[in-house]
């Protein structure tokens, strides 16, 4: 199992095998919250490590500041699904969600 396929079953709060607006951002705030090591409500680049390097790091910093805010993780993983959700029914399956990932590398 690859970590994407754990990441969406344990996100899978109800068990249905999709993954809605509410499970997904349950995921990105766990990790936000998990990845905030000085509990200071930013990700800073030395708490993301090499993450900080990736051009989608500073792209979601809005404000510029250097560091992202949960609004700022919230407001990219909901664009996330949006672009994910290919055949718009507000839900996510896993091949979805890994079609989403490859065309991010």
């Amino acid at each position: 199992m690859t970590e994407l396929e754990i990441i969406f079953i344990k996100g899978d709060q109800n068990g249905d095998l999709v993954l809605n607006k509410a499970e997904v951002l349950l995921i990105a705030i766990t990790s936000f919250n998990e990845t905030d090591s000085d509990r200071d409500n930013m990700l800073e680049k030395k708490e993301v490590g090499k993450l900080a390097s990736d051009p989608e790091f500073s792209d979601n910093d809005a404000d510029k500041n250097g560091a992202l805010s949960i609004e700022e993780v919230i407001a990219e993983k909901l664009a996330d699904f949006k672009t994910a959700d290919t055949n718009s029914d507000g839900m996510l399956t896993i091949i979805e969600v890994k079609k989403f990932y490859e065309g991010k590398q």
